[in-house]
């Protein structure tokens, strides 16, 4: 009996510290992105990324650095710390700091090919880098799952080696 009421306090109190330290965590990760950029928009300052001064940035990737536009001039940085420098109807474009990972988001559940070859235009337009460089870098890109869960894998820039076509 003694051990049954222990239970019922101990996993609840195991389960308040574990969220706190994942709550702490992320929080801690967010300190160092807010920024200091003074530019006017909609979003407070406090949700800007930092590297507001820097035109170009450098990625390190396996296949050595490849420079870029600073696409961290105008993100909004969402909750859990990703980066999202493009937001149109059909898809969304982010980076993911911790995970090194640019992520395009497909929102359509046709037309999917040509809403790719779009998005997939919209990130080397933004980042000014070529399709040879853009093979370089970690890019997710998939249909949110909310509209075709089939489609929700990673397939890849279309010009990459590793790309996967888009079957419906």
């Amino acid at each position: 009996m003694l051990t049954k009421k222990l239970l019922y306090f101990a996993i609840p109190v195991l389960l308040l510290v574990i969220i706190g330290v994942f709550l702490l965590a992320f929080r801690g990760n967010k300190t160092g992105k807010q920024g200091t950029d003074t530019e006017s928009s909609s979003v407070s300052t406090s949700n800007k990324s930092p590297d507001a001064n820097n035109d170009k940035i450098t990625i390190e990737t396996p296949s050595g650095e490849v420079t870029l536009n600073n696409f961290k001039k105008n993100a909004e940085v969402s909750s859990s710390g990703v980066l999202y420098f493009i937001d149109k109807d059909k898809y969304n474009i982010g980076y993911n700091p911790t995970s090194q990972e640019f992520i395009v988001t497909l929102l359509v559940g046709e037309n999917v090919e040509n809403t790719r070859k779009d998005a997939e235009s919209d990130l080397l337009n933004s980042l000014g880098v070529s399709r040879g460089n853009a093979c370089k870098l970690n890019v997710f890109l998939y249909v949110s799952a909310a509209i075709n869960k089939n489609l929700s894998q990673n397939h890849g820039l279309s010009s990459c080696p590793d790309s996967q076509p888009f079957t419906q």
